[in-house]
């Protein structure tokens, strides 16, 4: 495979693909969203975490930080592989890694952060997704609790939540590589291509019939595709049986393949990867 080109415009690419999802969800502050993001389906992907390194690392090469880190699960993958990548840069020199626990572990060195860390060194803040900021804010004040410094905070994907003004507020640079209206420009194009095939994934109760209608809007753009969507959906309608809505897992299943034929970086080999998407049996149950 030759190398991805890591831009902002592939990182927004593969969050609206694999990351996005559209329904009710309740986020860890408590509030309820129209919209989903789920990082670590782009950050724990090879691709995924190869691009977002990529920019990060261009990101953080003013600040000569001497290491990258954030809170725990969402930015220990990103950490990793920013230093990683900083040993064969040449804007950047070596950094190293550090997470920061959500709560001091219980033994040991009862310490909240892990890695090489020491008084007095450079940092940035780095983290997936931006929603109110509290996670970026907790690993910032561990850091500076711990003797270090903060030079900047870098996230992936800004939900223009309030995030970045309550980072800012506490006197912090944050800088976003996307933000959220970047993944609407894309749910718009899709559903302006394909209004049946969207609207009716969303009918309740599921309507089958006209879910395999729409497979036909996809097989006017993508024939092999809709053909193998179309079966797919035979075969949900025969294993489920009626339902009242569809899961939001299951909805971002058969929704998936049509993004990655629209807006897939590898653009060449677009309709197999789509395809082949549809190749492992939907296992999820109501709450996917």
């Amino acid at each position: 495979m030759t190398e991805p080109e890591s831009t902002p415009e592939n990182l927004a690419k593969l969050f609206y693909i694999y990351a996005y999802s559209r329904g009710k969800f309740v986020l860890s502050s408590g509030r309820v969203s129209s919209y989903y993001l789920n990082g670590k389906q782009v950050t724990l992907s090879a691709r995924g975490l190869y691009t977002s390194a990529r920019l990060l690392l261009e990101r953080i090469a003013g600040q000569s930080p001497d290491a990258v880190g954030g809170l725990s699960f969402g930015a220990a993958p990103l950490a990793a592989a920013v230093s990683a990548l900083s040993c064969c840069s040449q804007l950047q020199a070596p950094v190293s890694s550090f997470i920061v626990r959500k709560e001091p572990k219980q033994h040991g060195t009862r310490s909240r952060i892990e890695g090489p860390f020491y008084r007095g060194i450079n940092t940035v803040i780095i983290d997936d997704v931006l929603t109110t900021g509290a996670s970026v804010l907790s690993a910032a004040q561990a850091v500076e609790e711990a003797g270090g410094k903060v030079k900047k905070i870098c996230v992936l994907v800004d939900r223009l939540e309030g995030g970045k003004e309550n980072v800012e507020k506490q006197g912090y640079r944050l800088e976003s590589i996307i933000t959220r209206r970047d993944l609407e420009r894309f749910d718009r194009l899709l559903r302006q291509k394909y209004p049946l095939f969207t609207t009716v994934l969303e009918l309740q109760p599921v309507n089958w019939a006209r879910l395999a209608e729409g497979c036909r809007e996809v097989s006017g753009y993508h024939p092999r595709l809709g053909s193998t969507l179309k079966q797919e959906i035979t075969r949900l309608k025969s294993e489920l049986g009626p339902l009242s809505v569809l899961p939001p897992g299951l909805r971002s299943y058969l929704l998936r393949p049509v993004k990655i034929a629209e807006f897939s970086v590898d653009p060449e080999s677009a309709c197999d990867q789509a395809c082949r998407s549809l190749s492992v049996d939907f296992t999820g149950g109501a709450d996917s």
